[in-house]
């Protein structure tokens, strides 16, 4: 064989333990520049703010880390911040919730898996709302309106991707506002509309 041959040999085969698990997100090492949205498509000056911190804080990369962000949360909605894991895309569970969504849900979920928590409607948007953001590395804002019996109930929602371990988005950031600034206490809505709460949760 004359020196100048390339040598070539086929690639290895991958063994259990080099396979990615099902579910799994990994983190883009670039981003191209581009918000994904302008910050003026959010409702509540509070979120816009920590939306646009969340843009500072990738500093070229896909997602934040879980650290800054959780900083810039305590600063634009305090209070009103949790951190859902997302490693397992499709299982997101909450990690930590502050005091404001703890009294407007009525009990503290952490540890608890979001789709334990919420009817089948709320379930499957939330789900595929924390799928996205994680898959996708990408924010999402919402501000929706809930019809009861009762009443109605509109909410701010923005979910922020972050990265914990610094190589995949395991972490989402959710801030999350009432319409109505007079609805503080889960009582307001759970009573009239004769919600309770799932099984497992002492009320707070």
């Amino acid at each position: 064989m004359s020196a100048d041959r390339i040598r070539t040999q086929p690639p290895p085969v991958a063994g259990p333990e080099d396979v990615e698990p099902p579910g799994r997100n990994r983190l883009p090492l670039l981003w191209d520049g581009r918000p994904p949205f302008p910050p003026k498509r959010i409702g509540h000056v509070g979120l816009r703010a920590l939306y646009a911190d969340w843009l500072a804080l990738r500093r070229g990369r896909a997602a934040p880390g879980a650290t800054e962000l959780e900083e810039a949360a305590r600063r634009r909605a305090p209070g009103f911040w949790a951190w859902i894991a997302v490693e397992r895309p499709d299982e997101p569970r909450y990690l930590h919730v502050e005091p404001g969504l703890i009294r407007l849900y009525g009990a503290d979920p952490t540890g608890r898996r979001v789709a334990e928590l919420f009817s089948p409607r709320i379930r499957r948007e939330a789900l595929a709302a924390y799928a996205h953001a994680a898959r996708e590395t990408s924010p999402l804002y919402k501000r929706r309106t809930l019809f009861g019996f009762v009443g109605r109930y509109g909410y701010h929602r923005l979910i922020l991707p972050a990265t914990h371990s610094g190589d995949r988005a395991d972490r989402a950031l959710l801030a999350l506002y009432p319409t109505d600034r007079t609805l503080v206490r889960a009582a307001q809505w759970r009573e009239p509309e004769g919600i309770d709460l799932p099984p497992g949760l002492r009320a707070q």
